[in-house]
């Protein structure tokens, strides 16, 4: 005997039963939750559909039921209903099939609409009816609420050890846990130790990212990169080294010994479907804790470096700009006498000029000042050699000898790694022309 609120037209469609898991964790651990909501087809039966008329939605399992667009079974189950296929739909409760109000409400609209029936392991409920689509609305509001009081739990817990700086998450390449201490250590690995540590070194003498990356390019010195692997692993690889790669590496505090937590804040734009991704004043970070581990440098070391890569900024009126090409001898350097302004180099057949025109570029106004490089590189020479010494000569000259040994050593280092991967291509190459006959990959005339 069929339940009373079914009728013959509910039996002449489909009774769906929609079956989901939030993590990856509870479909592999708790199979006691499967076996009920497969179950639950049991329950279709009993209420007069035959076993040929229930389909089983389980396409979404370890999703979560927080958004609808990242779900295709709970996409399909709204086509079905729409297309007037459902009958019936069947779940264990209202969180497994919406933990949002608006997807929740949406398809309750579409079930009234379609005359749709809607149960869970308390009941049935007609959708016509004013006190079931009150109940299921409640359900729905109390399924957001929990969802809403379970992440702060979580986050709360989260930012409690971070704080404490027990909070493990992936660490860039270079460091890795020590699972003695429970606290970030230098990596282990000599080759990625010797190219990080290059670039701390680099940077304060070349004192600027671009010169790094010039050095770096010009000595063929590749960088490690990491590689997040199935399984929570990762892997090392070798690449060429790029601005972002060498500003990420520098700006990191993390490579200074200090747990930090909070730098970045992470947005998801539900219109356009990406994650921004923007950084925290530092005063809003959620932990900060120096000398928590040990660093590639010193904590006053990075503050030096981040304020030089303030520093070489061209579009801040208070940085003074990289060193850049050019017969202009003090670019970035130069300001105006009259408005305090940075001025800009301008460049013409016959002469190179210092010009203010930032307020004729943004306003029209006339040009403020302008002045001959040449005069003012002549006075900025004469000054300089008026205060270089032989001992000032002797420290450049040993420098520069310093860069080149240290040049030779990575370009060895390197040469030897990349022979060695040359010689695995070798013998790749060797073992497939010996298995592959001549006449298959010769071309033929």
């Amino acid at each position: 005997m069929t339940h009373p609120t079914v009728q013959a037209h509910h039996l002449q469609r489909k009774a769906v039963i929609y079956i989901r898991q939030s993590s990856l964790q509870q479909v592999i651990d708790h199979r006691e939750s499967q076996r009920r909501q497969y179950q639950l087809v049991e329950v279709a039966t009993s209420l007069g559909w035959s076993e040929s008329a229930c389909e089983i939605i389980d396409d979404d399992q370890a999703l979560s039921a927080a958004q609808s667009y990242n779900r295709p079974g709970y996409q399909r189950l709204t086509a079905m209903v729409a297309l007037r296929e459902v009958g019936l739909i069947i779940g264990m409760d209202v969180s497994r099939l919406a933990r949002n109000c608006l997807d929740w409400y949406e398809l309750l609209q579409l079930a009234a609409l379609f005359d749709v029936l809607v149960a869970d392991e308390e009941g049935l409920y007609d959708l016509s009816q004013f006190n079931d689509r009150l109940l299921l609305g409640l359900k729905g509001i109390f399924a957001e609420a929990e969802l809403h009081q379970i992440q702060a739990r979580m986050v709360a817990a989260r930012l409690s050890k971070a704080e404490r700086g027990e909070l493990r998450f992936r660490l860039p390449v270079g460091l890795e846990w020590d699972e003695l201490t429970h606290k970030p250590r230098l990596t282990t690995n000599q080759a990625v130790h010797h190219a990080i540590a290059l670039v701390f070194r680099l940077f304060p003498q070349l004192r600027s990212i671009r010169a790094v990356l010039q050095y770096l390019r010009r000595e063929g010195i590749d960088l490690p990169s990491q590689r997040r692997e199935r399984g929570g692993g990762s892997q090392i690889s070798w690449r060429q080294p790029t601005t972002k790669a060498l500003r990420a590496l520098l700006s990191n505090p993390l490579y200074a010994g200090v747990y930090c937590y909070g730098r970045m804040h992470v947005q998801l734009d539900p219109r356009r479907r990406v994650i921004q991704r923007r950084q925290r004043p530092r005063a809003e970070w959620r932990a900060f804790l120096p000398e928590h581990h040990p660093g590639y440098l010193t904590l006053e070391q990075f503050e030096h470096n981040q304020r030089l890569i303030a520093n070489n900024a061209y579009r801040f009126p208070s940085g003074q700009g990289a060193a850049r090409t050019g017969r202009a001898l003090a670019q970035g350097l130069v300001l105006c006498a009259h408005c305090g302004r940075k001025m800009h180099v301008r460049y013409s057949q016959a002469q190179v000029r210092y010009v203010c025109d930032l307020a004729h570029l943004r306003y029209g106004d006339p040009v403020c000042h302008s002045a001959n490089a040449r005069h003012v590189d002549g006075i900025i020479t004469h000054l300089f050699l008026q205060l270089v010494n032989a001992n000032a000569l002797e420290v450049a000259l040993s420098f520069h000898e310093k860069l080149q040994q240290e040049a030779a050593r990575s370009i060895t280092s390197g040469s030897k790694r990349s022979a060695a991967l040359n010689m695995k291509r070798t013998s790749r190459g060797a073992a497939m022309k010996r298995s592959i006959p001549r006449t298959d990959w010769w071309p033929r005339r």
